[in-house]
């Protein structure tokens, strides 16, 4: 710029310069420098320079709103992106006018393809879609830019929902990359088909183009991989959905299947580039819709939904759902809280106006205060001040506001501090977002830490998530360069480890990202720190195939001598990568030339001795590893169904193993070996229960620690991990290297999200009267052998193999892998037909089988809710005597088996006493006596016991497994720590028939842990439920769908008096569950036609109806539901009650011949008149012959003075079919004795003969067959 003269070569010097200082990320620099290139080309009038210089102008703003992604508000990052846009439409309109035309097409098509690109980041994808296309026709032969644009129209479509349109582009993608020598873009565009397949569902075609990627032969180990994971993943789905279609209607497995589906839609398929997150939204609401049928409480369903569209970047969505999800969390500010905070940071990033975002963090603010929890406020308070003090040029900002936010951060800022410097004491989000991992990262602290530059030097640990992962891990493991490099300008530590050992360097490394790379050694990165199984950076990037990284590596100071766990050197890492890839290497010559600058720079550097050992080493392994190739290609000829990769280890499959992922459970198979050297970490069965009425926690008991065929099927549910801590993994249980996918990840945001409120907990658990230390640690111990790993015995020649059997089996942890509890063996036992397996620790081998045996009878009785009698044999039947020891059962490798001989049905009195006597309680003689008649009548009644919090768990413990069939605690003021204790029994009571709740002073919070309780358990055989006289209130909604659902075989349902008004939450007409209901009681609640209607509709065929007086608008509520009363041919009874009936006496009369088997009416206190009467009696001559018992009484007293009634009463007595069987009614004394009706009365007591009898108190004549 100094030496030049003429403008021209100014303005080519500026734009050199400004390219630089872009380049540099010094984009302020680069703005004035752009800005005088534009302004000396428009000086010449050189219209080529300064078509450039609006290009370069737009390219720079587009860099640097990716920055401000980061370091700014949406705000000012959409601004740039809107001033990229105006520069670069500048410049395609000086192309259309110029009169230069050299180089025209190849500048037009390089604009639009730019364009397209920036209405991509605005969301216009339509008009990106023309951009893109008009790239196509413009450079048709320009083959990069052409697959460029290809790919982008791919994702627009999909992402416009066109997937038709996207498979059309993804087929002509592929055709041209088949038609080149690229064998890393044929790998890409098969894969990128497979994804489109996904997207439209067809399986098929999707699992023969990832298998067709499989067998390419590529230097892109990382993407294949991970194409290994999609072929997995696309055959569970087929699996999947073809159940889910042959299942007709809603049920428990159908929302299971919803949800799996959804969850591998938006986790395990949503990797990098490929977003299916459009159908997981699709089933997330179908699992939304299947909850509401169910009664299910839909808050889960709300928080997959509202992640998953924040994930899409759609945060209109993502609030509203958060908003639903708030209302379920109202009993809980430090829950609520967060959801809020969530809000706001999702407001900010929609861009919205400062007020609103200002008043989203003010609520946040409140609802923190309220909830007292100082890690919620320090959160708050410090995105809310950093977020005022970068927009104090805001309209409406308030100083004095800002004032009081500056001086509450500055009461939490040493709090929040020390949170950050102790992560362990910290909540710990699940933020992680690895795009070969597909994990979705939660709405808390990294998209906050990645979204805002309002981020003050942080000192300390920073946060991290369930994986360990820092914002540095994942900004790594996604590329992000720009939040690399902010994070570390802020302080964040560059040598931290997540929990397997990897370090951001390692992130990089194994995906061979360069820049990355060279970012972190500047930041003082160690190039020679040990990761996972010692193995360094450089190893991590040669097994992959980053010769680039290597070289860098090498260059920084790599030592090539360090070697790994197995004594393996970077040297054997980089021959074994050469010989997977001989084909790929003899075909590119440049990557065959890097190859051998690497190798040979590494023993230039290497020692001698050792590059001789590794390299002999490695002869050893080629000449095994080729036997097994040959014999992998003689079955490829026999079958071409079989897909081999040596490093299968990612997903714990040998490296020896076939896997024929075309057969059933092949992908299972897979998965168990991974399991099996991992660790399955699966569920246990629980119970819930709450230790006081706010929160919850999990525990684990003996009783429920079981380890069942269910929890075998591994591939076919989705694992969570039982600890609410980052795992800290054994040094030699981490998984096997090398792999991109090196960690079996079963914790995702959605997951963590949606078990955050409610916890499992045993009901035995939470009593609260003399808790003694050796339980507890008793039950700990046992809750740690069951968290055990399934490994095998050790084979002879020292190698750990799995085989699988039918038969029953003892398996052992390896002694070579040492674990928490490496003695833990699990004996796998058949109890009539159904499978357990019992942990036996060392300790356990004194016992006997005696112990043993009683063992399995309490698993038995715990997923069958019966105990049995057990007598344990081995395989042909002869019986081991109970006091060998289990030693020599162990020793002697018997495969055994339990016989029941009978069932194990102890009083429930005794088993009170035992339970008293064991903490010291008084017992109850009252108690006593009411369990005592319930084990001779089946029948057990505490009416008005008073059951306190500390007698309850004994009285519902006593009463486990047992046979009652009636349970009546009417009268009893229940906490809700006493319904979830009732939960839990009930689960258990498989016989239970009748349940009386009524007068127990519940509320729906009651009715939603009673509900919650039940959650995955049907009361089968429950008929009749009475929650009469409790007041429910208007908000127990959802938690009576809930527990209504749970009860399959319900018939009768009293809800008399449970305070619901017209204010009662209806759902959608869609979404309620039907119900078998014979008998329905909605007396005394003041509810309109809407309430009445809802519960009609609800049932598919009542029988019995009570309606009785409160009901609001009487008169229109009644007659709205003639219509529905209609349709209900089986109903039996009916009464209607006071609820004024001479208002729409007419329809009802008219409804009345509908209801064909009705045979029992209550009509009384409705002040019908004597036409009325003799109306409905005349009906029921001639219209309903089934109707027997009429109730008339408290209505008109001189009604039954006229002759018309009196006529029309001799007919229904004397010549219909069925005569009147009881009769109610009021009347005159005097018109009582008259003859005619004494003759009728006579006349009617002779047809029923001794049957009938005839009442005359004061005003009221009662007729009555019994």
């Amino acid at each position: 710029l100094k030496i030049v003269s003429n403008d021209l070569d100014c303005a080519i010097a500026h734009r050199s310069i400004g390219e630089c200082l872009m380049n540099l990320e010094r984009f302020e620099e680069a703005v004035p420098e752009i800005e005088a290139y534009r302004t000396l080309s428009e000086k010449i009038g050189n219209e080529y320079q300064l078509q450039l210089a609006y290009h370069v102008m737009g390219s720079l703003y587009f860099r640097w709103a990716d920055v401000e992604n980061i370091l700014q508000t949406p705000i000012i990052r959409r601004d740039y992106i809107l001033k990229a846009y105006k520069a670069f439409e500048t410049s395609l309109r000086l192309c259309q006018t110029t009169k230069d035309v050299s180089n025209m097409t190849i500048r037009t098509a390089a604009v639009h393809l730019q364009l397209g690109l920036v209405q991509m980041d605005l969301k216009e994808f339509k008009n990106a879609a023309e951009h893109f296309e008009a790239v196509i026709q413009l450079q048709p032969t320009d083959t990069d830019a052409v697959r460029l644009a290809i790919a982008q129209l791919i994702d627009v479509h999909c992402k416009l929902g066109c997937f038709r349109t996207a498979l059309k582009y993804a087929l002509q993608l592929m055709n041209t990359d088949q038609s080149k020598s690229n064998r890393n873009n044929i790998l890409d565009s098969l894969v990128t088909c497979g994804h489109v397949y996904v997207d439209l569902e067809d399986f098929k075609n999707a699992t023969t183009m990832f298998k067709k990627a499989l067998k390419v032969k590529c230097s892109n180990g990382a993407l294949k991989r991970s194409c290994k994971k999609w072929l997995r993943e696309v055959t569970k789905l087929e699996e999947l959905f073809d159940k889910c279609n042959a299942m007709g209607q809603n049920t428990d497995e159908k929302f299971a299947l919803f949800e799996q589906m959804a969850d591998t839609y938006a986790d395990a398929l949503s990797s990098g580039e490929y977003k299916h997150y459009t159908l997981a939204i699709k089933y997330y609401k179908e699992m939304l819709n299947s909850a509401i049928m169910l009664g299910k409480n839909p808050y889960l369903c709300y928080v997959s939904i509202a992640r998953t569209y924040e994930d899409m970047e759609d945060y209109d969505k993502a609030v509203e759902y958060l908003k639903l999800v708030m209302e379920y969390e109202k009993e809980n500010p430090s829950e609520q809280g967060q959801t809020l905070l969530s809000i706001a940071v999702l407001t900010e990033k929609r861009n919205s106006s400062f007020h609103d975002v200002n008043d989203a963090y003010n609520a946040a603010s409140i609802v923190a205060e309220k909830s007292v929890d100082n890690n919620l406020l320090s959160n708050v308070y410090h995105d809310w001040f950093f977020y005022l003090k970068a927009n104090r040029n805001a309209v409406d900002f308030n100083c004095e506001q800002f004032e009081q936010v500056a001086k509450r951060w500055d009461g939490l800022e040493a709090f929040y501090n020390d949170q950050v410097d102790n992560p362990s004491e910290m909540e710990v989000e699940d933020d992680s977002a690895d795009s070969s991992e597909s994990e979705s990262h939660s709405s808390n602290e990294l998209e906050r830490s990645q979204s805002q530059n309002r981020r003050k030097k942080q000192p300390g640990k920073p946060k991290t998530n369930l994986l360990g992962e820092t914002d540095l891990h994942v900004a790594c493991i996604k590329n992000k360069l720009n939040t690399v490099h902010s994070l570390l300008k802020k302080g964040h530590p560059v040598n931290v480890f997540d929990n397997a050992g990897w370090t951001p360097l390692h992130e990089a490394a194994n995906r061979g990202f360069t820049s990355l790379i060279q970012i972190l050694i500047e930041n003082g990165a160690d190039v020679n720190i040990r990761g996972c199984q010692q193995l360094t950076a450089a190893m991590d990037a040669a097994v992959n195939g980053h010769l680039d990284t290597v070289l860098l590596l090498l260059n920084q100071g790599a030592d090539v001598n360090l070697l790994d766990e197995q004594g393996l050197s970077l040297l054997h890492y980089l021959c074994d990568w050469e010989r997977d890839n001989k084909d790929e290497l003899q075909s590119d010559c440049e990557t065959q030339a890097t190859f051998n600058r690497v190798k040979s720079k590494v023993l230039e550097m290497m020692d001698a001795d050792l590059a001789k050992e590794q390299l002999k080493m490695r002869n050893r392994l080629k000449r095994k590893r080729r036997l097994n190739d040959q014999a992998t290609e003689d079955i490829s000829k026999n079958d071409g169904k079989f897909i081999k990769d040596e490093k299968c280890v990612s997903f714990g499959v040998d490296e020896e193993e076939e896997i024929n992922f075309d057969q059933p459970g092949g992908g299972k198979k897979a998965y168990l070996s991974a399991l099996k050297s991992v660790g399955s970490r699966a569920n246990r069965v629980k119970v819930t229960s709450v230790v006081d009425q706010e929160q919850a926690t999990t525990s684990s008991a003996a009783y429920v620690g079981l380890v069942t065929e269910d929890e075998f099927k591994i591939a076919e549910t989705f694992f969570v991990d039982d600890n609410d801590q980052p795992i800290e993994m054994h040094e030699s249980r981490k998984q096997c290297f090398p792999s991109a996918d090196r960690r079996l990840k079963n914790n995702n945001s959605r997951i963590a999200a949606t078990n955050r409120k409610f916890h499992k907990e045993s009901a035995w658990d939470v009593k609260k009267v003399n808790d003694n230390n050796a339980t507890k640690n008793e039950e700990q111990s046992i809750a740690c052998k069951f968290d055990q790993r399934l490994t095998e015995l050790d084979s002879e020649d020292g190698e750990s193999s799995v085989e699988e059997s039918d038969d029953n089996e003892l398996i052992q942890a390896t002694e070579s892998t040492p674990t928490p509890c490496e003695s833990v063996i699990y004996m796998k036992i058949n109890v009539d037909g159904w499978n357990c397996a019992v942990p036996i620790s060392k300790e356990d081998h004194s016992k006997d089988v005696k112990w043993l045996t009683e063992e399995i009878a309490t698993r038995y009785a715990v997923r069958h809710y019966h105990k049995p009698i057990l007598i344990l044999c081995t395989e042909d039947g002869a019986e081991l005597c109970e006091t060998d020891s289990i030693q020599v059962v162990i020793s002697a490798k018997l495969k055994l088996q339990c016989r029941i001989v009978d069932w194990n049905e102890v009083p429930t009195a005794d088993t009170y006493k035992q339970l008293c006597e064991s903490v010291n309680m008084p017992v109850c003689d009252v108690i006593v006596e009411a369990l005592c008649s319930a084990d001779e009548s089946g029948k057990l009644v505490c009416d008005n016991y008073s059951l306190a919090d500390v007698t309850a768990p004994y009285v519902f413990e006593s009463i486990l497994f047992s046979k009652l069939t009636v349970l009546d605690l009417s009268c009893n003021t229940l906490s809700k720590e006493c319904m979830v204790e009732l939960g839990n029994v009930l689960i258990c009571m498989s016989n239970l028939i009748s349940l009386s709740l009524s007068c127990c002073s519940l509320t729906s919070d009651h009715l939603n842990f009673l509900a919650r309780t039940l959650e995955e358990h049907n009361l089968n055989n429950l008929h009749h439920l009475d929650l009469s006289f409790n007041m429910l209130g208007d908000g127990c909604a959802v938690s009576l769908m809930q527990l209504l659902c749970r009860c399959p075989k319900l018939r009768s349902l009293d809800l008399r008096g449970v305070g619901l008004t017209n204010n009662f939450q209806i759902l959608p007409q869609q979404n309620w569950p039907k119900l078998a209901l014979d008998s329905l009681n909605l007396q005394y609640n003041a509810i309109d036609e809407r309430v009445i209607n809802f519960f009609l509709t609800m049932s598919s065929a009542v029988k019995k109806l009570q309606l009785c007086c409160q009901l609001n608008n009487t008169q229109r509520s009644v007659e709205s539901c003639f219509p529905t009363l209609s349709n209900f041919e089986l109903m039996t009874n009916l009464q209607l009650t006071n609820v004024n009936l001479g208002f729409c006496f007419g329809q009802f009369v008219e409804m009345l011949p509908k209801l064909k088997s009705l045979c029992s009416l209550d009509v009384s206190l409705n002040k019908l008149s004597v036409e009325n009467f003799t109306t409905l009696l005349d009906v029921m001559v001639k219209l309903c012959p089934a109707l027997v018992s009429v109730d008339f009484d408290g209505n008109d007293p001189n009604a039954f003075e006229q002759e018309p009634f009196r006529i029309a009463l001799q007919l229904a007595l004397f010549q219909k079919q069925k005569s009147i069987q009881f009769l109610r009614l009021t009347t005159g004394r005097l018109h009582l004795q008259s003859a005619n009706y004494e003759e009728m009365i006579q006349m009617w007591r002779l047809r029923w003969n001794k049957r009938s009898v005839v009442q005359k108190l004061h005003s009221q004549l009662t007729l009555t067959i019994f």
